[in-house]
């Protein structure tokens, strides 16, 4: 089992949309997280998900390299960072999630993967994200926050995407 930071983001129900998205993460440099620079995986994953709302969809994802738990026959973490170097990390992923195009929903974090699957904010968090604020870091596209009934004032991320800015935890 293991625990990964990462950016992941739900694509919709086409393949060649995940693989547009997937071809602007390829190959990301590494990233500042404080005095360190940290790897992200070079070629994002791809997998077909199925979410609560019994739909498919294209699921892409980079994770870092080195922060983590892995569990094997021990627990362990390769790389121990601190808050202000995990947010600075994130600061980087969302950089490189700006440039992409045609997903409906993206967030980083710790397995975050949850958080892409529409029928699950549908059915679990319309209320919080209409409050603004619960939901630090998802970027949803306009078309997703239409589908949602979204009411909240988020911020302009890029264009066509809107997001509760990351911020650190106080």
């Amino acid at each position: 089992m293991a625990r990964l930071f990462e950016l992941v983001l739900n694509a919709g129900p086409d393949r060649a949309t995940a693989e547009q998205v997937a071809a602007c993460l390829t190959d990301l440099p590494a990233l500042p997280a404080g005095p360190h620079r940290v790897s992200v995986t070079p070629q994002p994953s791809i997998r077909v998900m199925r979410g609560d709302d019994g739909l498919d969809y294209q699921e892409a994802s980079v994770a870092a390299i080195g922060p983590g738990w892995v569990t094997t026959r021990t627990a362990w973490r390769s790389l121990q960072l601190t808050e202000d170097e995990l947010t600075q990390l994130a600061l980087g992923l969302y950089e490189a999630l700006r440039r992409c195009d045609g997903y409906r929903a993206a967030v980083v974090g710790w397995d975050p993967e949850n958080l892409v699957d529409l029928g699950e904010l549908a059915e679990c968090w319309t209320e919080e994200l209409s409050a603004g604020g619960s939901l630090p870091g998802l970027v949803l596209s306009q078309e997703t926050i239409t589908a949602l009934g979204v009411s909240a004032e988020m911020e302009r991320f890029s264009p066509g995407f809107f997001w509760m800015p990351y911020r650190p935890r106080p």
